[in-house]
């Protein structure tokens, strides 16, 4: 899609067309991920770098960057955990009350989704139902 252009599609959809191997899919996922939040909090820090803001802009944009930080750190801490338990490569996506996982395998038993499943509750504080597994092996 061109640049800035905004589409509605679930995050699984984009993953049928990304070719090269998985290890590839997943080094270049987090690369972004990495960017892409970066590029949010740089957003704003500018915000707050403006004459005129008031303490509430000042309280939502602090807020804005701590939600920020803490879905990295949960994001990092779910694929530690998830590799020390054989997941790898992984990728974990969190927002506020959902989060997306990315495995890389062809399929997932059920004691395999479990596990998954077990690991983000816990570390994520998801509700099960607003957990996403996404299994991916290349094309």
């Amino acid at each position: 899609a061109p640049e800035g252009e905004i589409q509605d599609e679930a995050p699984a959809d984009h993953v049928k067309f990304v070719s090269g191997t998985p290890t590839d899919f997943f080094s270049d996922f987090k690369v972004k991920r990495e960017q892409t939040r970066r590029e949010e909090i740089e957003y704003v820090r500018t915000i707050l770098n403006q004459d005129g803001i008031d303490e509430v802009q000042i309280s939502q944009a602090q807020d804005t960057i701590l939600a920020i930080t803490e879905a990295m750190e949960k994001e990092l801490t779910v694929e530690g955990l998830l590799e020390a338990k054989g997941f790898s490569p992984v990728a974990a996506v969190f927002h506020p009350g959902s989060a997306n996982i990315i495995v890389g395998t062809e399929s997932l038993t059920d004691e395999q989704v479990t596990q998954i499943v077990d690991i983000v509750v816990r570390e994520g504080g998801i509700a099960m139902e607003d957990i996403n597994i996404i299994p991916y092996y290349g094309q």
